[in-house]
């Protein structure tokens, strides 16, 4: 009670001296009590704290006085003054231990002397000081160089002190607190990510502790989960601890001690984390320890009352104050000349706060901070303006694929409407001639009926007169043989014209392909060799007269084609395909005939692969048509290819007649190839030979 009793009065007392709104006011009441608290303890607990400082005390005889100025030996301050005093407001560059020192201000000044305190807001502090020109301004070291960046020149009159503190420039720092029963929070590293409780943003006790994370190799900004801010140390950060909604308390230096020697928390309750305690200051800390505050006058400061505040400030309280004495003459703080401020200017630059805090606030992270929504936004839209790149390349892609084909489709198309169009153009051909076979075959009828009968007549008229010349008697009987030949090969014209085909019989191909040979034989004027590779039978089904015909249109291209050639030459082989051999599974028969003439271009090789046009100029493209025709008819592939050297090589498959369908098809009537039995077209063909023709294998 005795303690509630003294605050009141305290703030009561100082609210009727310094005349300040009661608002402002009472932002440092609590501070004013705990220190009344802390300065009823001091001595105790600065006696009790091992290694602790002797705890300085300002002498109080005149001659300590006089040691200020030859003008020190009278009071300062013997008329009554108005001293008008800026106070900085705002967590950047003074927190809430700047409110203690506020109200204990006037302690150290006679009831001769008030105070105006002079609201400087952090944010527009040079203007303020500009306009406002206060006699004094209470702030920390720091401020000068924000100061002097203004163009406004400060000068330190004297520097707070707190009791346990060794120096001035080693006054205040951060004790980090946690509760005993925590043992797994023992070192700094344990509350990485943890919460912590701290009184306001940026404050010295806040700072101390960011620049310990940042030694560590930390990001200081982002080392704890959250942070929660409660203007006050105690007892509202106390109070987060011990009741467990955040994980720790960054507490100002001693203030545990004076909360523990005054019996509000019990000892040991709350344990420093990582403590130090050195000769520096009798209180165990966490951070490194900086300057307290300090007073500063302006150019504009007169100098009498410079020289009194001074005397005012280095001097004793009057015994009045005994509220915050710890013994009579033996204040709980005190003030001196001098105190640096590269410390603190070293804080501030290290974790880009107060007035180097721009360095933060364009920083990458802090600029995504305010503006993430925009960035996010902006990489949003460009990957939009990506994907709608990526996804107009692929169409465009697409789309070219897509032209390409329908162009490659319509030359493909063009192609086939020219080999169309040629193949149209042949079948015409083939339509005239066939017209004009049927036409000349039917004229050729009766020449060929008149020779059979002439020859007839002759036979009778030789039998009539007796007359027995063997030789004549063949002459007669070749002449009506080749007679006989010559109708056949008409009706086989007619019928071909009419696309009506004849029975098929077994047949062997090594005796059409000589008997071919001997038409060729009988048939041209230029000499070309034909290189024969024939086995003993190839036997086939089909119409012996077409397969002739088949053979001797390919001979004979084949030879009129190489004849230019210095070692003109033709090959014709015959060979067996086992079934292994065929995809069928079916046993085939290979014809080939293969010439050494030049070398086909593209476009010739194309019209004679067509079937339709006539490789020679003078050529009408028809014999190609009627090998088709035929091959066709006897189911047999024929496919042409080139000769590495030059020249063609033509090859004609035909299925192979096995032995059980000969036997069967022999026994079967069918009509002959060569209708009269009279004269075999064979022994026709042999009889009107030249001498030296030979049917057999011949080079």
């Amino acid at each position: 009670m005795s303690f509630v009793a003294a605050f009141f009065f305290d703030f009561l007392r100082r609210g009727v001296r310094d005349g300040r709104p009661a608002e402002a006011r009472a932002r440092g009441v609590l501070g004013a009590g705990l220190l009344a608290l802390a300065g009823s303890a001091s001595a105790t607990a600065v006696a009790d704290a091992p290694n602790a400082p002797s705890v300085p005390t300002v002498p109080t005889t005149p001659a300590a006085v006089d040691l200020l100025s030859s003008a020190s030996v009278r009071v300062p301050f013997p008329k009554p003054v108005t001293l008008r005093i800026g106070r900085m407001s705002g967590p950047a560059d003074l927190d809430a231990s700047l409110d203690e020192p506020v109200l204990l201000f006037s302690d150290f000044f006679s009831d001769r002397v008030s105070i105006e305190w002079v609201e400087i807001p952090a944010a527009d502090a040079a203007d303020t000081l500009k306009r406002e020109r206060p006699d004094f301004v209470l702030a920390y070291p720091s401020f000068m160089a924000d100061a002097a960046a203004a163009g406004i020149t400060l000068h330190q009159v004297a520097a707070r002190k707190t009791a346990y503190a060794e120096s001035a420039g080693h006054s205040v720092g951060t004790a980090l607190v946690v509760l005993d029963a925590r043992r797994n929070l023992r070192t700094l590293k344990d509350l990485k990510g943890k919460r912590l409780a701290a009184d306001l943003p940026e404050s010295i006790t806040e700072l101390a502790l960011l620049d310990r994370v940042r030694e560590s190799g930390e990001d200081p900004w982002h080392y704890f989960g959250d942070i929660i801010h409660l203007s006050a140390a105690y007892p509202n950060a106390v109070a987060a601890v011990l009741g467990g909604g955040v994980d720790a308390a960054a507490l100002p230096t001693c203030l545990l001690e004076s909360l523990e020697r005054s019996g509000l928390v019990a000892p040991g309750l709350l344990r420093v984390v990582d403590g130090v305690l050195d000769g520096h200051l009798a209180c165990r800390r966490t951070s490194a320890l900086f300057p307290d505050v300090s007073l500063y006058a302006f150019d504009w400061t007169p100098e009498p009352v410079v020289r009194d505040t001074t005397l005012a400030l280095l001097s004793p309280p009057a015994p009045s104050a005994g509220l915050h004495a710890v013994t009579p003459g033996s204040p709980s703080y005190g003030w001196v000349a001098f105190s640096p401020g590269e410390d603190l200017t070293r804080l501030y630059r290290s974790l880009a706060a107060g007035p180097y805090k721009y360095l933060r606030e364009y920083s990458p992270s802090a600029l995504y901070e305010r503006y993430g929504t925009y960035v996010n936004a902006a990489l949003l839209l460009l990957l939009w303006l990506v994907v709608n790149e990526v996804r107009l390349r692929r169409l465009v892609s697409v789309r070219t694929q897509s032209l390409r084909k329908a162009l490659a489709d319509r030359a493909r198309l063009e192609v086939e409407a020219r080999r169309a169009r040629a193949r149209l153009s042949g079948l015409e051909k083939r339509s005239i001639v066939n017209q004009m076979s049927g036409m000349i075959a039917h004229e050729i009828r009766s020449p060929v009926g008149s020779i059979r009968n002439f020859a007839a007549v002759l036979k009778l008229l030789l039998a009539r007169d007796g007359n027995t010349n063997a030789d004549i008697r063949t002459a007669l009987d070749g002449i009506d043989g080749e007679a006989l030949r010559i109708a056949g090969i008409v009706d086989r014209v007619r019928r071909y014209a009419k696309a009506q085909h004849g029975a098929q019989v077994p047949c062997d191909l090594v005796e059409i392909a000589q008997r071919a040979l001997r038409a060729l034989d009988l048939s041209k004027t230029d000499h070309v060799p034909v290189v024969l590779d024939l086995p003993e039978r190839a036997p086939v089904k089909g119409d012996p007269l077409e397969l002739e015909l088949l053979i001797l249109n390919l001979i004979k291209n084949a030879a009129e084609a190489s004849a230019e050639s210095p070692d003109a030459k033709v090959a014709l082989s015959l060979a067996e395909i086992s079934p292994e051999d065929d995809p069928a599974g079916c046993a085939r028969i290979r014809l080939t005939v293969e010439d050494n003439g030049p070398e086909l271009s593209d476009a010739g090789f194309e019209r004679l692969t067509a079937g339709f046009d006539s490789v020679k100029p003078e050529g009408l493209g028809l014999g190609l048509g009627i090998v088709r025709g035929i091959a066709d008819s006897h189911g047999a592939t024929i496919k042409f290819r080139r000769r590495p050297g030059g020249g063609v090589v033509v090859d004609v498959v035909f299925e192979m007649l096995v032995e059980n369908e000969e036997s069967d098809d022999a026994d079967e009537p069918h009509e002959s190839s060569v209708p009269s039995p009279d004269a075999p077209n064979s022994a026709a063909a042999d009889a009107v030979s030249p001498p030296g023709a030979e049917p057999s294998r011949r080079a």
